[in-house]
């Protein structure tokens, strides 16, 4: 491949991607250093089997599925609000210090669909919007973020991408391996100082795919080289594996070299297993889970366990986010208990999350729906009926605790822990500016921040 040619292809590939301005690696050193890690099991997790669990009991009056067959351990946290633990969370005991427990996360309550939960997951819409990544107040790298790919279904309509780029294990180590033996590319070069020219001028004809495109590809320009200097520190034998926990090496080298800022790691494999509906791949859910809950603990024992320097671990200066589009509901209407599937529950969802930022090892918001006998809120009644799902327990986001004997009459995502309060404690971690928050539902105020979790 000679230089040309390199031009050629790394234009194509990047002109989507790249979009912010750069700042240079000894103005990064003088900076605290901040990372965001993002992980999802796409397909909607059935968290019970985890996270959430619910006693054997509510199994024996034909309410919820449980085929583990073992009651849940309470996981008792610093701040005493404790949290059903299925006993397929063992792995991840070891760890349960590093990360505290979002329960009872509302995510869009008028759509149940996979694409629309994860737009709203990742852009705060379920119609999509602008990639949420794009609002934090980073520091600018060649690229923003990097991930491991798709989610196994439809794309969630993101926006504003930014310096996104998609990478699974083996093109990082063919690019790095690669791009030793291209010679740099010269910012006074004739070709690149004729395409830079052209761009530009194309750019300036006004609003339009080929003059934003355009404008796009000639920032992507001009970041090429410096990316192309840092990609040839990167080891070419760093990711290994085919499984997504191999890329978690490749993003801490990343994150090291000040190559990118942000990493979005989803476990795409897993997602016709997590989505289960029929009651033939249902009872396999207590090996799938075991498996996940595996992975869960091997994300944060990597993180532990590698350093970002002489001083800190890779989980010192990273926040982490582990979660999916939606829980699971408790069955399957007209299925018998000992043998029914699951459909999506996008009124109940768990978050995962610590580092960076972050107070570790508490629990925060609960659901209801956590015995046979409960009577449920005339408000969950409202948005569910039939009596197939659990929601979260309403709020107090001042006091950050659970309003105990708060039964509110009507529906409203105020009550709430929502999918945008979790982006909007990130986006206070990161020191975001307010008017960057997302709402708590359509034309409203911001959604509050937990700010029960937030270290200072």
């Amino acid at each position: 491949m000679d230089r040309r040619d390199f031009l050629r292809l790394s234009l194509a590939g990047s002109a989507m991607w790249l979009g912010a301005p750069f700042i240079g690696a000894a103005a990064r050193e003088t900076q605290e250093p901040r990372f965001l890690l993002q992980v999802v099991f796409p397909g909607g997790l059935d968290w019970s089997y985890l996270f959430d669990a619910r006693p054997l009991e509510m199994t024996k009056r034909g309410l919820i599925q449980n085929y583990v067959n073992q009651e849940p351990a309470p996981w008792g946290p610093e701040n005493g609000l404790k949290t059903w633990a299925s006993p397929l969370t063992n792995p991840i005991r070891p760890y349960q210090n590093y990360f505290s427990i979002v329960n009872g996360v509302m995510m869009t309550p008028n759509f149940d669909g996979h694409l629309q939960n994860l737009n709203y997951l990742l852009a705060g819409n379920p119609f999509g919007g602008p990639f949420f990544i794009s609002g934090l107040n980073l520091d600018k790298r060649p690229l923003d973020c990097v991930h491991t790919g798709g989610f196994g279904v439809d794309v969630p309509q993101l926006s504003d991408l930014g310096g996104t780029i998609p990478l699974d294990t083996k093109s990082v180590n063919a690019l790095s391996a690669a791009i030793r033996s291209v010679p740099a590319i010269q910012s006074d070069d004739k070709l690149v100082g004729f395409w830079a020219r052209r761009l530009s001028a194309i750019a300036l004809e006004g609003p339009g795919v080929f003059s934003n495109g355009s404008r796009a590809m000639a920032t992507a320009l001009s970041k090429a080289p410096e990316l192309m200097r840092l990609m040839k520190s990167v080891n070419p034998q760093l990711a290994t594996g085919e499984d997504e926990l191999g890329f978690l090496p490749v993003l801490a080298e990343f994150f090291r070299k000040g190559i990118a800022q942000t990493g979005l790691v989803v476990f795409s494999k897993l997602d016709t297993r997590i989505d289960v509906h029929a009651a033939e791949a249902a009872v396999k859910q207590p090996a799938l889970y075991a498996e996940i809950a595996q992975k869960i603990a091997s994300v944060f024992k990597f993180l532990r366990e590698t350093p970002y320097d002489q001083g800190r671990s890779i989980l010192d200066v990273t926040t982490v986010v582990i979660t999916s589009e939606f829980g699971r509901t408790l069955r399957q209407v007209r299925r018998p208990i000992d043998f029914t599937g699951t459909d999506h529950n996008n009124l109940c969802n768990t978050v995962l999350i610590g580092g960076r930022g972050i107070r570790s090892g508490l629990v925060l918001g609960a659901s209801d729906f956590q015995s046979p006998d409960e009577t449920l809120s005339p408000a969950h009644l409202q948005i569910d009926a039939g009596k197939m799902k659990f929601i979260g327990r309403p709020f107090d986001f001042a006091a950050s605790a659970i309003k105990e004997g708060y039964a509110p009459a009507a529906f409203s995502p105020r009550d709430y822990i929502g999918a945008a309060s979790v982006i909007n404690t990130v986006y206070e971690a990161f020191g975001v500016d307010r008017v960057k928050y997302w709402p708590v539902e359509k034309d409203g105020p911001a959604a509050p921040v937990l700010k029960g979790i937030l270290k200072g």
